[in-house]
């Protein structure tokens, strides 16, 4: 089955005041929690690759969302490979982040 990815609409949440429209905010409760998944089985075996890919796709979806706070930690993630404590620190922030906006999106 071929991946469906994140597209910016017309408008953007973080360069306009348009809102994302229903089909992103549907992808985005669709893919995130396999990122999320993803992400932590990519940490749970130490590939600091693996993890820097789940989260250059997971900055793409919350970047559309206008999540800046969570694009932040992702791309700190991508762009200082932290390691140990800290790469888990970052993305435990990450996941409790992501899970709250499911939260207020309803799933």
């Amino acid at each position: 089955m071929k991946e469906r990815r994140f597209a910016p609409s017309a408008g953007t949440p973080d360069t306009d005041s348009h809102e994302p429209s229903e089909e992103l905010v549907a992808l985005y409760r669709e893919h995130m929690p396999s990122y999320l998944e993803d992400m932590k089985s990519a940490l749970a075996q130490g590939d600091h690759e693996a993890i820097r890919f789940q989260c250059h796709k997971m900055t793409s979806a919350v970047k559309i969302m206008g999540f800046d706070n969570i694009s932040l930690l992702l791309e700190t993630i991508q762009r200082d490979k932290p390691e140990g404590e800290e790469l888990n620190g970052l993305c435990e922030r990450v996941e409790k982040l992501v899970h709250h906006t499911l939260m207020l999106l309803g799933k």
